[in-house]
C-alpha cells in the first residue's frame, strides 16, 4: 500500500473538520455520531498499515507520523484558534466535543507508535493537543 493511499483519510479528515465545512455539513446532532463512527473505522483500518510501516521502514513511519502531527495540530487549531468562527453555531457544544474526541483518538495512534518504537516518537515534535494537556508545576507559572 502506498503512503498516499493509506493516509488519504487524514487529508480528508483535515478538510472535513475545518469549522466552515463542518458547520455546513452538520444538520442534526446525530451527524456527529456518524462522523465519529467514520473516524473510528478509518483509525481501525489504518492501524495495521501503521504497524507494517513501522516494522518496514523508519523513514516511512516517520513520514506518516509527521502527517498525523500536522492533522492533529490543524484540528487543535480548529478547536482552539478558530473557535470564534463556530462558537455561535447551534451545534457549537457538539463541535467542541467532537474536536476533542477526534484529537483524543489521534493521540491514541501516537501512543501506539510509542509502544512500537519509542525512539521514533522522540524524534518528532509533540502535538499542540498534547502540549495543551501538560500541567506545569505552580513554581513554573509567572502569576
Amino acid at each position: 500500500m502506498k503512503i498516499e493511499t493509506s493516509v488519504k483519510w487524514l487529508y480528508a479528515l483535515e478538510d472535513n473538520l475545518h469549522p466552515s465545512v463542518l458547520a455546513n455539513t452538520i444538520t442534526q446532532k446525530s451527524d456527529f455520531a456518524d462522523l465519529l463512527r467514520k473516524l473510528k473505522k478509518n483509525i481501525q483500518e489504518f492501524r495495521p498499515y501503521l504497524l507494517n510501516a513501522v516494522s518496514r521502514s523508519k523513514l516511512e513511519a516517520k513520514a506518516i507520523l509527521m502527517q498525523l502531527i500536522v492533522v492533529s495540530d490543524a484540528i487543535h487549531n480548529y478547536k482552539v484558534g478558530m473557535a470564534a468562527a463556530w462558537k455561535d453555531n447551534v451545534f457549537s457544544d457538539d463541535m467542541d466535543m467532537f474536536y476533542r474526541q477526534a484529537l483524543s483518538r489521534l493521540e491514541r495512534l501516537f501512543e501506539l507508535y510509542n509502544k512500537l518504537d519509542e525512539e521514533l516518537l522522540s524524534d518528532v515534535p509533540i502535538t499542540a493537543f498534547a502540549v495543551s494537556n501538560i500541567i506545569l508545576p505552580k513554581y513554573w507559572t509567572t502569576a
